[in-house]
């Protein structure tokens, strides 16, 4: 240990000679690593850790299924509340069945009115993900007592933007679409709703409320799909015996009601599969693996330098020889030279990526399901130390194993340093530099390529000059269509009255932002038999 301290304060000693070339040396290893470091950052956050639920890998989500809609939208169809039920009253795959549905909530009472994205969900939600609130209680009361479903739940986020974190707003009041609910807790900080349809769809609920049993709705409203639905395994349940029993289930539903269920089977996917798109995985994959290439590039430049530096002390290096020194010795030497000069690129590294880290959340990335969980973890650090001994041993060894073969004889009987050039190793670092660079420049224009194409794909409108507003309209005050169209025709017609604007119209949803599935029948038509209607998919 004493040997490798001597050699990391002579190598000091030589950086204080020739502070220049070891300062270009250290800022290149610097924007390497941190590079690296930044991206792995990310990837930790999203690809490595597990979510924050109670055995994670225990939950799945439950979709029904369809061939005749296509892979993009059959394989994962939301179910009804009718068909909830009897999937919580037949399966004994589960621990627990859950569902979810999300409302647009308008929030009154307290300042300016607002519209909230609201969660509908069971009240034994909390308690199938394994999440236990930061302030206060779930709803597993309601449970209980069902005639208590007036009850909120806040994300910690709109917790400490609208209440400033007090913890004085559990038990008090708040109207949601014009009926009054207690607020009963407050969920933990890294809680978030994990993504469906493979991390294509993400929902960030800042209010949440429990089912109202007592409000049983129409058949239609029963019926319609657009609840999802998540579930514990029971100990000792594999993946797939849940979802043949899912699938049997199904099956007995569709002879039950067929004008429901016609063609409907059932499929079981890991919640992790869900929240993360293999899109998604790849691109990060793919990022990481240029990045670590750019390190490769950083070191194969090093090693050119520091095999340049080592042929220009080939003197000082065979006197030392001669003096005793063994070959290992040297190769020691040189290699404690280059772990200093990585450990210090390494800690400049981690100030890099904490910017990069900074730059890449300001950018927003849809994608990115949890950002606040991206930063410089013990992980992390653990990585860069990891990269940057692994940079120095990389740049470091074969300029080492080169100048251990110095020949003494040779060395001291010039005058000068010894005019013996590595050319062969010095050219196939150059191959190794050029054909890395040309890997990534054909990467980046490939890149380029389908960034530009998908940039200029038609959507099929123009969107140009259009405005978008959306409301939700209380169940309390309008309570059927009827009154639904009636409240629309009056803002359409006070809307087109509005100085510059040239056409307004409603419409059930925005393009682009979510996968729905609606049925549809066609004037003049035969009506289709139940289970193969046809549907409109955006």
């Amino acid at each position: 240990m004493s040997a490798f301290l001597q050699d990391l304060a002579f190598g000091l000693r030589l950086m204080r000679k020739s502070p220049l070339f070891y300062l270009v040396a250290v800022l290149l290893l610097a924007l390497g690593i941190g590079a690296n470091t930044a991206v792995f950052s990310v990837v930790d956050a999203v690809l490595l850790r597990k979510l924050p639920f109670r055995d994670p890998d225990a939950l799945v989500m439950v979709w029904e299924k369809n061939p005749q809609l296509g892979a993009l939208v059959g394989d994962r169809v939301p179910t009804s509340y009718t068909n909830f039920e009897e999937w919580v009253r037949q399966a004994k795959s589960f621990e627990g069945i859950a569902g979810f549905e999300d409302v647009s909530l308008n929030r009154t009472g307290n300042g300016e009115p607002e519209r909230v994205a609201g969660a509908r969900v069971s009240p034994n939600f909390f308690q199938v993900l394994g999440v236990n609130p930061a302030v206060g209680t779930t709803f597993d009361f309601v449970e209980r007592d069902p005639a208590q479903s007036h009850a909120a739940m806040l994300s910690y986020v709109y917790w400490q933007s609208h209440f400033g974190g007090s913890r004085s707003i559990v038990g008090q009041t708040t109207t949601l679409n014009d009926e009054s609910y207690t607020v009963v807790g407050i969920l933990p900080d890294n809680f978030y709703l994990p993504s469906t349809r493979q991390g294509s769809e993400q929902r960030k609920p800042d209010i949440w409320t429990p089912y109202d049993a007592s409000r049983k709705g129409t058949e239609a409203e029963r019926n319609r799909r657009r609840m999802q639905v998540f579930a514990r395994l029971r100990a000792g349940v594999s993946l797939e015996q849940a979802r043949d029993e899912m699938q049997a289930v199904a099956r007995r539903l569709e002879e039950q009601n067929t004008a429901l269920n016609a063609g409907f089977s059932a499929n079981v996917f890991p919640v992790y599969v869900e929240d993360l798109g293999q899109e998604l995985r790849r691109n990060l994959l793919v990022l990481l693996s240029a990045v670590g290439m750019v390190l490769l590039l950083a070191c194969a430049n090093l090693a050119n330098l520091m095999l340049t530096r080592a042929t220009a002390r080939q003197r000082e290096l065979a006197i030392r020889k001669a003096l005793g020194a063994s070959r290992a010795r040297l190769i020691r030497q040189m290699l404690a030279e280059c772990v200093l000069l990585s450990g210090i690129g390494g800690v400049l590294a981690l100030g890099i990526a904490y910017l990069g880290i900074k730059a890449l959340l300001a950018l927003k990335p849809a994608d990115l399901q949890r950002p606040e969980q991206v930063h410089v973890s013990l992980g992390v650090l653990l990585f860069t130390l990891a990269v940057s001994f692994a940079a120095g041993i990389v740049f470091g060894v074969i300029p080492a194993l080169y100048v251990s073969k110095t020949d003494v004889n040779s060395v001291l009987k010039q005058s000068g340093a010894s005019q013996r050039h590595p050319s062969r190793i010095r050219s196939a670092l150059v191959v190794g530099e050029v054909g890395l660079a040309v890997v990534l420049l054909v990467g980046a224009v490939f890149m380029i390529r389908s960034l530009v194409s998908v940039l200029n794909v038609d959507p099929g409108f123009r969107p140009e000059h259009v405005l978008t507003m959306h409301f939700s309209l209380p169940p309390s005050h309008y309570a059927n269509k009827d009154q639904m169209a009636g409240f629309c025709r009056q803002v359409l017609e006070r809307v087109s009255a509005l100085p510059g604007v040239k056409a307004a119209s409603f419409s059930d949803g925005l393009p682009m932002t979510r996968i729905r599935m609606m049925k549809f029948t066609v004037d003049g038509q035969p009506a289709a038999k139940p289970g193969s209607e046809p549907a409109h998919v955006e």
